[in-house]
């Protein structure tokens, strides 16, 4: 019940809050001390000689009173204490079904993604294949040579082996991704 009374306020902690008087609480309030008055001025003059009967009138209706501005500021405290946690578990589940939406997400994409990089991964490594066995390298030098003459395109064997090695770094981090 503690957390009940527990509410946010615009710095994001928690803070005991006194319930909030309202007009219209102080206007009950008014209605119920002159209801009382009323009563009282009303018994006076018609009960002046029996006191007796005077405080057994008063005796019913301060008590029916008191009741009433009791229950008049016993709704708003409850009322308060309500909308408060409401507020709280609101929040705390709008933010656990933001993580769960980001999440969910993420892994939908790395879904779609992981599967175009397993297409692709067969043809990348056709292509690296290729390459390899298609080009001529002179001794020592880290590249291939396709084509002859004027003609012909130089390939790093970095950025050949590096192809295949990406689509497989991009393929291992997808399946992280969809484990975690």
């Amino acid at each position: 019940m503690a957390d009940a009374a527990a509410t946010a306020d615009n710095t994001g902690s928690d803070t005991h809050r006194m319930p909030q008087v309202g007009p219209w609480q102080l206007a009950s309030v008014l209605v119920v001390v002159a209801g009382i008055v009323a009563v009282f001025a009303l018994g006076l003059s018609k009960f002046d000689s029996d006191k007796d009967t005077m405080t057994g009138v008063l005796g019913v209706v301060v008590p029916a009173f008191a009741t009433i501005g009791a229950a008049v500021f016993g709704v708003t405290v409850g009322y308060n204490a309500g909308r408060s946690a409401g507020e709280a578990t609101g929040k705390a589940k709008g933010e656990a079904d933001k993580v769960q939406a980001v999440a969910d997400a993420r892994k939908s994409l790395a879904t779609e993604v992981l599967g175009h990089l397993r297409d692709a991964q067969a043809p990348v490594e056709e292509l690296v294949s290729t390459v390899a066995q298609a080009g001529s390298s002179d001794a020592g030098v880290q590249s291939f040579r396709l084509g002859s003459g004027d003609g012909s395109v130089e390939v790093a064997t970095d950025t050949l082996h590096g192809a295949s090695k990406g689509v497989e770094k991009a393929i291992t981090a997808c399946e992280t991704a969809l484990h975690v």
